[in-house]
């Protein structure tokens, strides 16, 4: 019995001792995993600074897969307005962007006349 204990014992002292090593390896690799992240972030800062300075010209395919993200992205955001407005069942004005009720035939913020947005 007491050869059956020691065993176990030992068994399950080498088992929290691989616990605790995989653990280890888990916090490097997040830690790792972390700074990959950081050094992307300043790589990524480092990049718009430069093209702040060089142009996109510069940098050729680069680049100009770059300004047609950076063209579709705005053709995007552009369409947000209104797509929240439909969902909200709001109204747009044309003149300075403002939300108002869509039975609103004014807008509250600027008074422009707001074009009737009905299907």
């Amino acid at each position: 019995m007491g050869d059956f204990l020691g065993d176990l014992k030992k068994g399950i002292n080498k088992s929290v001792e691989d616990l605790n090593k995989s653990v280890k390896t888990l916090e490097i690799q997040s830690k790792i995993s972390s700074l990959k992240k950081e050094a992307d972030a300043v790589y990524a800062e480092i990049g718009k600074r430069a093209v702040q300075e060089n142009g996109l010209e510069k940098y050729g395919e680069l680049g100009d897969k770059l300004q047609v993200l950076l063209t579709d992205i705005k053709a995007e955001e552009e369409k947000l307005p209104a797509e929240a407005a439909e969902v909200k069942k709001t109204k747009i004005c044309p003149g300075c962007s403002a939300e108002n009720p869509v039975d609103a035939r004014f807008c509250s913020c600027c008074g422009e006349m707001l074009e009737d947005q009905s299907p």
